[in-house]
C-alpha cells in the first residue's frame, strides 16, 4: 500500500501522538493524577498504532463521525465545567476505563475504525461480553470524570452519552447489514451496559 493511500490514517496517528505527548510533558498536574494522565497516554498511543496498523476501507456514513466528534466536545466542555476535586475512587475508575478503552481497541486489531463499515466481525475477548466495549469503557471515563459534579458538567455530560448512543444506534443499523453482525449480536445481546442496553 502506498503511503498516500494512508495520509488520512498518518494525520490521525500524528494528533494522537500530540495528544499523548501533550500530555506526558504535563504528567499529574492540574486535578488528574499521574495514574490518569498515564493511562490516557497509553490510550492515546494506542490508537496512534492501530491508525498506522489499520486496514483502510471505504467507511459507510459520515453521521457517527460527526456524533462522535460531538461526543468527545461535549465530554471535554462537560470536564473542564467539573466543579470539585476527583477522589481517589473516581480516578480509579478512570484508569481502569482508560485501560479498557486500550484493550478493547488492541482486541478489534487492524479491524479498528473511526467510521463504521463492514469489516471482519471481532467477538473475542471484551467483545464477548458487550458488542461496544470500547464505548462503554469511554462512557466509564466520562462518568468518572463528572463525578466532582456540578449540574452544568452533568448536563453537557450527559448530552455527550446521547450523541454516543445515537452514534451506536447508528452504527449498529450498518452493521446488521451483514448476517455475521446479525449472528454476533444475538449471541453478543448487550450493547454497552449489561442486562440494560
Amino acid at each position: 500500500m502506498r503511503l498516500r493511500d494512508k495520509w488520512g490514517d498518518v494525520l490521525l496517528a500524528a494528533t494522537a501522538l500530540g495528544w499523548a505527548a501533550q500530555i506526558a510533558f504535563r504528567l499529574g498536574e492540574g486535578s488528574r493524577s499521574v495514574w490518569m494522565d498515564g493511562a490516557l497516554v497509553g490510550l492515546d498511543l494506542v490508537v496512534a498504532a492501530l491508525f498506522l496498523w489499520r486496514v483502510p476501507v471505504k467507511d459507510g456514513p459520515r453521521l457517527p463521525l460527526v456524533l462522535g466528534a460531538a461526543a468527545v466536545a461535549a465530554a471535554a466542555i462537560a470536564m473542564s465545567a467539573v466543579e470539585g476535586p476527583w477522589s481517589p475512587a473516581a480516578q480509579a475508575v478512570f484508569v481502569v476505563g482508560a485501560v479498557g478503552t486500550a484493550v478493547s481497541l488492541l482486541t478489534l486489531g487492524r479491524s479498528f475504525a473511526v467510521l463504521p463499515a463492514q469489516r471482519p466481525i471481532v467477538s473475542r475477548g471484551p467483545y464477548r461480553l458487550l458488542r461496544h466495549p470500547a464505548y462503554a469503557c469511554e462512557l466509564m471515563m466520562l462518568v468518572a470524570a463528572l463525578s466532582p459534579g456540578g449540574w452544568v458538567a452533568w448536563s453537557i455530560g450527559g448530552l455527550a452519552v446521547a450523541f454516543q448512543i445515537v452514534r451506536v444506534l447508528i452504527e449498529e443499523r450498518l452493521l446488521a447489514e451483514d448476517p455475521a453482525y446479525r449472528d454476533y449480536s444475538r449471541t453478543v445481546r448487550y450493547r454497552l451496559l449489561p442486562l440494560v442496553f
